[in-house]
């Protein structure tokens, strides 16, 4: 007999509030009942979290070791060349959704036989706490019935399909009783709900957000921010959206002083200056430039098709500001110009090995696909003068910013509120000037360097020879930087909508996107990504006004300063570290982009996979989604790779928008509705093989820790198929025990990856800053010409958390 569970308290773990924003306009006659104050304190009923099966989460072993070898290097997912196992995979059938409950369906799984008995009156049995005896069934009825357990093997989880949330009667030898069946897919309203959110999806609102938010383009912590902020929060009440909050943090932000030039220039060896490229900034640029992108518009200015309010602040336009790299030390820096690839530590030691001596010198960088913060720590503690960034021709497009940068930088682990200890800004930011320029300043810089030739595997896109530089210590011509940026501490602020659920309303289901980026004459990931959001919230407002209630509370988050480091989705993850780690089922991150233009990219967890690709195929989207791993970049980064919240991040150019809002609600409305949580087991199964085969293959195989590694990860493979079997055979179902007990461990299972004692974000043994062959530790270990004894030692830490993973599928 299903229980619910009423206990609850006033435990507010998401307060929020922002001041000063109570005089918004209103968008409409429809909307005059506006609360009485903007962001007056919302009461939100959080259920008593209940005590779960929680595996052991090892402990990260103490770094205090150095680097053993070169990591190998790769982008795409790993791909293990034979399993680790000696059994081989099945994928599981899909859980299709039906549209209503059968007659007679049956499930023969374990000697019960469901049985519509709608037409049975009260007279007809007992209570199923007083279950009346039956004569038994005849030996050759038995036998039948024997039979059918063990043909239920083959189809049980198939009938289970068509189990509704109807009164059934189940009989064995001895007992009779009626339940009340929990349903196990999606009901016939649920689906029609989907189809209304999909089918309702308007590609001109889409273009009209668009077109309405390119207007404000705006930086984080500064006025046009919040003036943002006022609008967007007015958006969702407007929509009707519930429990409409704001959080705020007070982070360090910076911006590129516009009163003042920032250039770069080349200078012979008798000091007169060749050339000189202007960077951004101008003696004649007002203040307020280094603050907003405020571009004006035509007609009314305080009101929008897409209801959107207009800004209130000047309609001056303002120059946008394409290279400016947050965060960077301010100062001139010359030195001769070094070629040194990607600037990891790698490329150094080729470096070294050639005799270059790159102390005093300026170096020139691809982006690749690094962090910005590792290149600028390399380049520092190789002893060089500065750094300057470029994206090759040969490359992927990377997104601008001090990337490897993780919420407000003096505030590392607490969210930045008042009475936070902050850490000295010379500890944690960059020392030495961090510049951007175009790939045609870049071009002419490279083709002009003499000596030593590059690697072949350094050579990119450009048309030009590409040379190291010269060992001598008597330059021909130097680079000088010269950048101005500013520090200051700033709110910023983050907007939540809270759905509640009727049936697990402590299981969240989140989605979110930013509003803020660094503002260019194009338009920015920023304004793609909050109008698919807008979007989105319009179909699920649309869902709230006929009716429809999520089965899990589902969360829509608009976040500011992606372009600091992720600082909204960070510091907002930071002070909600617990309630987000055990509730969240899922984060779902909207992204634009300027990449392929043909494709939506969900990066995804393993265990999303599959409710991805349905969605995909319910939409008939398959050709146009690929999907690859997890970076170390964007809003998901503190879910995925800090708390291991399963994740998934969509990327598309503005012309795919359209595909990317509709699968998004897709995948949303099924992890929010759907009883059982639509996870994707055996996708995670094959990521841990793949990567304890690829890291056989570096041990070299001949390592006694990784034949007990081998060991662990068939065990959890083995475990892993016994559990989605279970999982998929949805006639053992009936019991809400059970089904509780399974969704708890589904809840856990990326969980149980993460490694405690990591003082940094990637505390998700899964994930690292980049996508890689095998367990990121793993790399980082080999690769830091650590110990033996520490790399071993890292090993024997992997094992731990994998048994540990194993125990946690366990229903016994």
């Amino acid at each position: 007999m299903a229980v619910v569970l009423t206990s609850r308290t006033d435990d507010s773990a998401i307060d929020m509030e922002l001041s000063h924003l109570s005089d918004v306009p209103e968008e409409g006659p429809e909307h005059q009942q506006e609360k009485e104050t903007l962001m007056g304190e919302i009461e939100i009923e959080m259920p008593v979290p209940k005590e779960l099966d929680m595996p052991h989460t090892p402990r990260m072993p103490m770094k205090t070791f150095a680097d053993l070898r070169d990591p190998p290097t790769s982008t795409s997912t790993p791909a293990p060349v034979k399993s680790s196992t000696d059994f081989k995979i099945r994928r599981p059938s899909k859980r299709k959704s039906v549209n209503g409950p059968t007659e007679n369906s049956n499930s023969p799984d374990d000697g019960i036989v469901l049985e519509d008995t709608s037409n049975i009156s009260k007279e007809d049995v007992n209570p199923c706490d007083e279950c009346e005896p039956v004569q038994p069934k005849s030996r050759g009825q038995f036998g039948l019935l024997l039979a059918s357990v063990g043909l239920s093997i083959l189809i049980g989880f198939l009938i289970g399909y068509y189990v509704r949330g109807e009164k059934y009667r189940i009989e064995n030898e001895n007992e009779v009783c009626v339940i009340e069946q929990i349903p196990t897919s999606l009901t016939a309203q649920q689906l029609q709900y989907q189809d209304q959110a999909v089918s309702g999806t308007s590609k001109d609102r889409l273009q009209q957000f668009t077109r309405t938010l390119a207007q404000s383009q705006c930086m984080s912590g500064t006025p046009c921010s919040y003036n943002l902020t006022n609008r967007l929060v007015t958006k969702f009440k407007n929509l009707g959206l519930p429990n409409v909050e704001v959080s705020t943090y007070n982070v360090l932000v910076s911006h590129p002083v516009m009163t003042r030039p920032s250039k770069l220039r080349t200078i012979d060896a008798e000091g007169s200056v060749l050339e000189t490229f202007l960077l951004y900034g101008d003696e004649e640029v007002t203040s307020s430039s280094n603050s907003t992108v405020d571009k004006p518009s035509s007609g009314n200015t305080n009101s929008s098709p897409d209801g959107l309010n207009k800004r209130s602040i000047a309609d001056t336009p303002l120059p946008t500001v394409p290279m400016y790299m947050p965060y960077s030390a301010s100062g001139t820096a010359q030195g001769e110009l070094l070629y040194v690839n990607c600037a990891s530590m790698t490329d150094f030691a080729a470096i070294q090995e050639m005799g270059i001596d790159v102390t005093g010198r300026m170096a020139i960088s691809r982006q690749c696909d690094m962090m910005t913060m590792e290149q600028v720590k390399n380049v520092e503690d190789k002893g060089m003068v500065g750094l300057i960034l470029y994206t090759d021709p040969a490359d992927s497009v990377q997104p601008m910013g001090m990337t490897g940068m993780y919420g407000d930088p003096l505030t590392p682990g607490c969210p930045a509120s008042d009475g936070i200890h902050r850490t000295n800004m010379s500890e944690v930011l960059p020392v030495i000037p961090v510049q951007t320029v175009s790939t045609d300043v870049a071009e002419m810089l490279l083709g002009n360097i003499t000596g030593k030739v590059a690697h072949d595997d350094w050579h990119g896109g450009l048309n030009i020879t590409y040379k190291i530089g010269r060992k001598s210590n008597k330059p021909s011509w130097t680079v000088e930087l010269d950048v101005h940026n500013t520090m200051e501490q700033q709110d910023i602020h983050n907007i939540m909508a809270t759905i509640p659920g009727t049936d697990y309303p402590d299981q969240y289901v989140m989605i979110g996107g930013h509003y803020t980026d660094i503002p260019t004459d194009d338009t920015t990931t920023a304004t793609g990504s909050t109008s698919m959001m807008l979007e989105v919230a319009t179909g699920l407002a649309d869902l709230l006004e006929d009716g429809w209630q999520p089965k899990r509370t589902v969360m829509l988050g608009l976040w500011e300063g992606a372009e600091m480091g992720s600082s909204g989705s960070t510091e907002w993850v930071e002070e909600h570290r617990m309630v987000v780690g055990d509730r969240t089922v899922a984060y779902i991150d909207l992204d634009s982009s300027v990449g392929d233009a043909s494709m939506v990219i969900a990066e995804t967890s393993p265990v999303l996979k599959g409710v991805v690709m349905d969605a995909a195929e319910q939409l008939d989207l398959t050709d146009d989604v690929t999907t690859t791993s997890l970076d170390g970049m964007g809003d998901h980064v503190p879910f995925s790779h800090e708390l291991g919240v399963p994740s998934v991040s969509f990327h598309a150019s503005m012309d795919k928008s359209l595909s990317t809002t509709m699968l998004a609600t897709k995948t949303l409305l099924l992890l929010a509705d759907d009883p059982i949580i639509q996870y994707d087991g055996l996708s995670l199964a094959e990521m841990v093989s793949g990567y304890v085969d690829n890291l056989g293959t570096m041990m070299g195989g001949n390592n006694a820790t990784m034949a007990s590694l081998d060991t662990a990860v068939n065990e959890y493979m083995q475990e892993m198929v016994t559990f989605e079997a279970m999982v998929d055979d949805l006639g053992s179902m009936a019991d809400p025990m059970t089904m509780s007990r399974i969704n708890q461990r589904l809840m856990y299972m990326e969980k149980a990856f993460v490694m405690d004692g990591s003082s940094d974000m990637m505390r998700n043994i899964l994930y690292g800053t980049q996508q890689m062959e095998t367990f990121p530790v793993m790399i980082d270990a080999m690769s830091d010409e650590e110990t033996t004894e520490s790399v071993e030692e890292m090993l024997s830490a992997v094992q731990c958390v994998l048994q540990s993973a194993t125990t946690s599928l366990s229903l016994s």
